[in-house]
């Protein structure tokens, strides 16, 4: 692989040359569909040009750095352990059912009377404009 100006090899993976901001972030983001001015706004310590470099690499070198992304996804699977079995007593609350109350509590939350006070902020919500 050729060097870049943009792009660094450092700790078995590919970063943004002089940052701590990862090929696979800017990756992610734009196979997301993101813009290279949107990927800017999120990572505000890149320039555009930096963007836009990293971009050109991996797209020069799609197999490669795809292959690195999936290496380091497989490492954190292999290396953090379930919830299942790393907490068990949190992991059995969180999979278990939702009470009849814990679901009319979610049901008021996402869905308030109109006019009624926000439980999350104590204002009023907006007027559904109906009469």
């Amino acid at each position: 692989m050729e060097r870049s100006e943009y792009i660094e090899p450092r700790n078995g993976g590919f970063y943004v040359a002089g940052t701590r901001v990862s090929l696979g972030s800017i990756v992610y983001s734009f196979k997301a569909g993101d813009s290279p001015e949107t990927i800017r706004q999120n990572f505000s310590s890149l320039t555009l040009e930096q963007v836009y470099g990293a971009i050109a690499f991996y797209l020069a070198h799609e197999q490669e750095v795809g292959a690195n992304i999936r290496e380091g996804e497989e490492e954190i699977q292999r290396s953090v352990p379930p919830l299942s079995e790393s907490r068990p007593e949190l992991y059995a609350v969180l999979s278990a059912p939702a009470t009849r109350s814990q679901r009319r509590i979610w049901r008021s939350i996402e869905h308030p009377v109109s006019g009624a006070p926000d439980r999350l902020s104590n204002r009023p919500s907006r007027p559904s404009g109906r009469p």
